[in-house]
C-alpha cells in the first residue's frame, strides 16, 4: 500500500477530519500538539504492543503503526467499529473489538485519551479497572484528559464561543457557567466539585452516560488514578508556560502497582 493510500486512511478519520484536519488554525495546531505528544510518550518505552481504549476514529493507532506489531483499538460505538475495521483492513496488525469484549492478551502500553472527562464516577472506577488489568506489569498506562481549571479555562471558554458564533463543529451546544461555578473551576483543588450535566446515549445494542467538559477536574481524577495505578509523571501540552498554565491537555503516565 503507497503512501498516499495511507494518508486516505488517516483523513477519512471523522475526528481527524474536525481535529488535526479541522479549518480552524487553533484546534488543528491543538489537536495535532495532542497527537505529537502522545506520541513522544509512547515512543520512549521498548513495547510491541498497544491497547487505545476508546480509540475513536483510530487517528493515534494510525500514527503508532510503525512503533508495535499488535495494535488493538476499543471502542463501544458499532458504527466506529464497523468503520475502523474497513478502513485499517489493509494495514497489518490491527484489530478493533467492542468495549465489552475481554482480552486476555497483557498489553506493554494501556493508553485512554480525552475518554474519562466524559464520564461518570462510577465509569471512571471501572475504566480504570480495564486499563489496569490489560496492562502488562512492567508495562505503562497512558491517559489524557483536557485542562478545564485555571487559565487554559479562560482561554478554551472563549474559544468555544467564536467557534460557537461560527457554527463550527458541535460547539453551539457548549455549557455556560455560572459565575459561582467559573470561579470554583477557575481555583479548583482535588477536593472542588461542580453539579455536572449527564445524558444517556442510546447506540445500536449499548447504551452509556456521557457529559461534557463543564466541571471537568483534572486534580480529583489524578487522586481516583492514584487508588488504581502508580502516577510516575504528570505532563503538560502544549507546554507554553512552566507547571501547565495555560496547556490545553494534561498526561498522567502511569504503571500498574
Amino acid at each position: 500500500m503507497g503512501e498516499s493510500t495511507n494518508k486516505d486512511i488517516l483523513k477519512s478519520g471523522s475526528y481527524a477530519t474536525k481535529q488535526i484536519f479541522s479549518s480552524c488554525n487553533i484546534l488543528r495546531w491543538s489537536h495535532q500538539a495532542r497527537f505529537k505528544k502522545g506520541l513522544s510518550i509512547v515512543s520512549r518505552f521498548n513495547a510491541k504492543s498497544i491497547l487505545d481504549y476508546g480509540c475513536g476514529d483510530g487517528t493515534f493507532l494510525y500514527f503508532v503503526d510503525k512503533l508495535f506489531n499488535f495494535k488493538v483499538g476499543m471502542e463501544i460505538d458499532p458504527t466506529h467499529l464497523t468503520n475502523l475495521k474497513k478502513r485499517f483492513e489493509a494495514l497489518p496488525g490491527y484489530n478493533f473489538i467492542p468495549i465489552s469484549e475481554k482480552q486476555n492478551t497483557a498489553f506493554d502500553i494501556v493508553t485512554c485519551f480525552e475518554v474519562l472527562e466524559h464520564c461518570s464516577d462510577e465509569a471512571i472506577e471501572n475504566v480504570l479497572q480495564i486499563l489496569k488489568r490489560n496492562c502488562a506489569q512492567n508495562g505503562h498506562v497512558v491517559i489524557s484528559v483536557p485542562k478545564e481549571t485555571g487559565l487554559t479555562m479562560i482561554g478554551k471558554q472563549l474559544v468555544r464561543r467564536i467557534l460557537a458564533f461560527r457554527k463550527m463543529g458541535t460547539y453551539e451546544y457548549t455549557e455556560w457557567y455560572s459565575v459561582k461555578d467559573f470561579i470554583k473551576m477557575f481555583f479548583a483543588m482535588e477536593s472542588t466539585q461542580i453539579k455536572r450535566n449527564f445524558y444517556e446515549i442510546s447506540l445500536p445494542n449499548a447504551k452509556y452516560i456521557t457529559c461534557g467538559h463543564k466541571g471537568f477536574n483534572w486534580k480529583a481524577l489524578a487522586q481516583k488514578i492514584s487508588t488504581h495505578l502508580e502516577i510516575e509523571k504528570i505532563d503538560f501540552s502544549p507546554k507554553l508556560l512552566p507547571f501547565g498554565l495555560v496547556a490545553s491537555q494534561v498526561w498522567f503516565i502511569c504503571r500498574p502497582k
